[in-house]
């Protein structure tokens, strides 16, 4: 699968200084990465009951919603001494994991106050305007699924469930054509639009992670971590789309492909630090 990498050239006015010129003396002191995952199979919100293939057989040997296991055997390959399995070139690696229900910084979605938020917009005239444009493409994939289907977050699992089933190569139901893959793309994209409809979704969608970037930035420059070199986070689709969006760097109509990453890197150039993502 060709993969994209989101790299957006541009010198971004932070919390620190512009970057006011490039120099042989430029250093590159830290680096955050959020990276999307690889390719993963589709997990029960991305199937409804009566897709043709949402027996999770039709995923073995690893099931539903397992993904590819390569970042971390890439980063650290053990030496040859270290390899306790002939041909299996990868090693046991320590790693940060925050569960869900705690996790503000990738995960918003087990917040309550994300559901009462996103909610209260949804139900105000302007996000009722927002969702009526799709109300044929919610009837017909409700006609022709057997769901209920009345808002964008169904059709934007269920669109993915279609696109993993394609790449799977998988024949499609004919019934599909008519939505797949537009307009459940374009309903796609605007559920980024709406993750970032209100002041409190902002927050929640990537101001807790960004906060968290800004804090450990700072603590490498003020000498907290001065061994630090990166942070990496491994995330999904719509937190490439948060980060980008709170930039104002995000193109409305495109989804982050497996393996897209974004890099918000610390520089030092000539006695000034500086952002470039």
């Amino acid at each position: 699968m060709n993969v994209l990498n989101l790299i957006i050239s541009a010198e971004l006015l932070c919390f620190l200084v512009e970057i006011r010129s490039q120099s042989l003396n430029e250093t590159l002191v830290l680096v955050h990465t959020i990276f999307r995952h690889g390719d993963r199979n589709p997990d029960l919100l991305n199937l409804y009951s009566s897709n043709p293939y949402y027996d999770e057989s039709n995923y073995a040997p690893f099931g539903y919603g397992q993904l590819t296991n390569a970042m971390l055997a890439g980063l650290f390959p053990p030496t040859k001494d270290l390899m306790w399995l002939e041909g299996l070139n990868w090693q046991p690696i320590s790693f940060n994991y925050v569960e869900r229900q705690y996790d503000k910084e990738l995960f918003c979605y087990g917040c309550p106050n994300w559901d009462t938020n996103l909610d209260a917009y949804l139900k105000s005239a302007d996000g009722q305007d927002f969702t009526n444009k799709y109300e044929e493409t919610f009837k017909y994939i409700s006609e022709n699924t057997g769901e209920n289907i009345t808002d964008i977050i169904q059709v934007y699992y269920m669109y993915f469930g279609f696109l993993i089933q394609e790449e799977l190569n998988f024949t499609l139901p004919e019934w599909t054509k008519a939505v797949y893959p537009y307009p459940m793309r374009n309903i796609t994209t605007d559920y980024y639009a709406l993750m970032f409809s209100t002041k409190n979704l902002k927050i929640m969608s990537a101001g807790y992670l960004l906060k968290k970037i800004i804090i450990d930035t700072q603590n490498r420059i003020n000498g907290s971590f001065p061994q630090r070199k990166m942070y990496i986070y491994c995330a999904h689709e719509n937190n490439i789309a948060s980060v980008l969006k709170i930039f104002n760097l995000w193109n409305d109509e495109e989804i982050a492909v497996y393996g897209s990453y974004i890099l918000i890197e610390l520089h030092y150039i000539n006695g000034t630090y500086g952002i470039k993502v």
